[in-house]
């Protein structure tokens, strides 16, 4: 009969640990890395509004075209700020 006793005693106090720590679990979790989390997933859903279905990303520049010279230098043709063509050796 003792041990019944024990036994209930020892499953009110889990259960009472058990709704303490349910209503605590804010507390012991990290809610700034919740809240970050949070921002950044609204950050996601605003720029699928803006973008659609398929991210936009800023255009890589062109790589200039290296061609080679007569005696075997290589140049890339570009012009300058008044428009006039010229190659720039390298």
């Amino acid at each position: 009969m003792e041990i019944f006793l024990v036994l209930i005693f020892i499953g009110i106090l889990w259960f009472i640990t058990k709704l303490i720590y349910r209503e605590n679990s804010n507390v012991l979790s990290n809610s700034k890395y919740k809240n970050d989390l949070a921002k950044q997933e609204k950050e996601l859903e605003e720029n699928r509004k803006i973008y659609g279905s398929t991210p936009i990303f800023p255009e890589t520049p062109k790589k200039p075209e290296i061609k080679k010279g007569k005696r075997g230098g290589r140049y890339t043709e570009d012009k300058t700020k008044d428009g006039r063509p010229y190659r720039r050796y390298f």
